[in-house]
């Protein structure tokens, strides 16, 4: 699980052989008319590369949960 500031986003990210599925949840306090429930907002299976999902790793954009922002 990632968090995005920029978007103020969580991801929850599953990692495939070749790459991973990234669906982007919007907080319920955030989303607009959604009530209680967390939205998604976009899904994707991005491909195992520096574009796909090792944009993942910049830790000035995605901020793994567990871990502190640098």
């Amino acid at each position: 699980m990632y968090f995005d500031p920029k978007h103020e986003t969580f991801a929850f990210v599953r990692e495939l052989e070749d790459g991973v599925v990234y669906v982007a949840m919007e907080p319920a306090h955030v989303a607009k008319k959604a009530g209680r429930i967390d939205t998604v907002v976009n899904a994707y299976r991005l491909p195992g590369t520096k574009e796909g999902a090792g944009r993942l790793q910049d830790t000035g954009r995605f901020i793994k949960m567990g871990e502190e922002a640098r």
